[in-house]
């Protein structure tokens, strides 16, 4: 595992404990892209963050049944259907 200690000890707990759990590599430029995801969600109100264990980046093709369960509820939520 590739860690940054330096970047760690300027994290909050809440920050650091997160980080931690969701990545392996754990640099600068992982945490800017890691952040930057919730960062948005304060722009985009509606957004839901949800980590899926053994996804990668086709959850519809790898777990179809989860990923059709989070959109209609997601939609659902937001009256979209």
């Amino acid at each position: 595992m590739e860690k940054d200690d330096a970047l760690l000890y300027f994290l909050s707990k809440e920050e650091r404990d997160s980080f931690m759990l969701m990545n392996v590599v754990l640099t600068k430029e992982v945490w800017e892209r890691y952040k930057d995801q919730f960062d948005l969600m304060e722009k985009y109100t509606n957004a839901t963050y949800i980590a899926v264990e053994k996804a990668g980046h086709n959850l519809q093709i790898e777990q179809p049944e989860i990923f059709e369960s989070v959109v209609k509820s997601w939609m659902r939520r937001y009256a979209m259907c």
